[in-house]
């Protein structure tokens, strides 16, 4: 469909405790990212996954009182 362009797929994974594997530090990287905002932009990253995770936990735990 798209014969002009390349794609590339660049993992971004963070575990449900917030844990990154060090692909994800290279994929921001690669899409430009400056390296002195990779640590702030991940730390977001994993506050937002954990914050995700105590929402399903209290759901679970609503659920099964």
């Amino acid at each position: 469909m798209y014969n002009d362009y390349t794609f590339k797929m660049l993992p971004i994974i963070v575990g449900a405790l917030g844990t990154i594997p060090k692909a994800t530090r290279e994929s921001l990287i690669k899409l430009g990212f400056p390296k002195k905002d990779i640590n702030r932009i991940i730390r977001k990253m994993q506050e937002q996954v954990i914050k995700g995770t105590v929402q399903i936990c209290k759901t679970f735990m609503r659920f099964s009182e």
